[in-house]
């Protein structure tokens, strides 16, 4: 699959978010000739074996891609797994009713919502696992950003 297709696929497909930058790092690696063909041949194999991992993670965790997402947010910000997934529950059972509506993502009124649940969810449970603010705050904003973003894939 081409890099450039892989980034549009990686866009609505939360499994390929958080290897994103290792993949489009390996032709960069190429074109510098950082690596040679064989090590870059591992490297992919690896990213791969990664990929396929996140796959089974998301399909015995039996979330969909939006909680998956989450989850993969905040495991990536610092929190540890049962944490993160106490936490994806609990948001997404906060969320859930603003969230089901079609179209939601283009309601200001209930982004603002969302946006005010993310936050306070966030604040309260990233102290509990030992956050700074600076990083809070930009797990907020990773948050919604990607929620909505899947929405709108979705929905396309």
């Amino acid at each position: 699959m081409g890099i450039f297709r892989f980034r549009l696929y990686a866009r609505n497909d939360p499994v390929y978010v958080s290897v994103t930058d290792k993949i489009e790092a390996l032709p960069e690696k190429w074109r510098r000739k950082l690596k040679t063909s064989l090590e870059l041949y591992e490297d992919a194999k690896r990213l791969w074996e990664e990929i396929y991992a996140l796959k089974e993670e998301q399909v015995k965790l039996r979330f969909g891609r939006r909680e998956y997402i989450v989850y993969r947010t905040l495991v990536d910000a610092g929190f540890k797994q049962r944490y993160a997934i106490e936490v994806t529950k609990k948001l997404m059972e906060r969320m859930k009713d603003k969230i089901s509506v079609s179209g939601w993502n283009h309601n200001s009124k209930l982004v603002h919502d969302v946006e005010r649940i993310i936050a306070i969810t966030i604040l309260r449970e990233g102290r509990k696992a030992g956050l700074s603010t600076r990083d809070l705050k930009k797990l907020i904003d990773s948050l919604v950003e990607r929620v909505k973003r899947i929405d709108t894939e979705q929905h396309k």
